[in-house]
């Protein structure tokens, strides 16, 4: 259970960080060349499209928020191992609200590829956290 808390741990603090460096790229938009390979492929394209913004907070801004949260369930699997369900809900909606973004790209005609790294994380959280909740009951 260690070793899956710790990659769970990585995870979130990966998001967290891939989140804030979209935070800064959302309020500082020609910071995130490293991205805008093409039309196709531009993180800038995306994080000024209608789609970075959800119900007036910024996206990238809900990433930071949903991986701290993520962390601070994750950190509550030590002191309690049954408490996998909370983490397999949170991720679920994860899931779904990614399955929003991955949309959002599909109408704007571009990918982002540190918002894929994000899909990425929520992927692989989600399927660990069904994994060891599995394993738990």
């Amino acid at each position: 259970m260690k070793n899956w808390i710790r990659i769970l741990t990585i995870l979130s603090v990966l998001g967290i960080i891939i989140s804030a460096f979209l935070t800064y790229s959302y309020y500082n938009p020609n910071t995130s060349g490293l991205c805008n390979i093409s039309e196709t492929i531009s993180c800038e394209k995306i994080s000024t499209s209608k789609y970075a913004v959800f119900f007036g907070v910024p996206v990238a801004i809900l990433g930071i928020f949903f991986f701290l949260i993520s962390l601070l369930l994750v950190t509550n699997l030590n002191k309690n191992p049954n408490s996998t369900a909370y983490l397999l809900t949170w991720n679920s909606i994860g899931i779904i609200f990614m399955a929003y973004l991955i949309l959002a790209e599909f109408l704007v005609k571009s990918i982002c590829l540190w918002c894929t790294a994000i899909h990425l994380i929520i992927i692989a959280d989600f399927i660990l956290m069904f994994k060891l909740h599995k394993k738990n009951n």
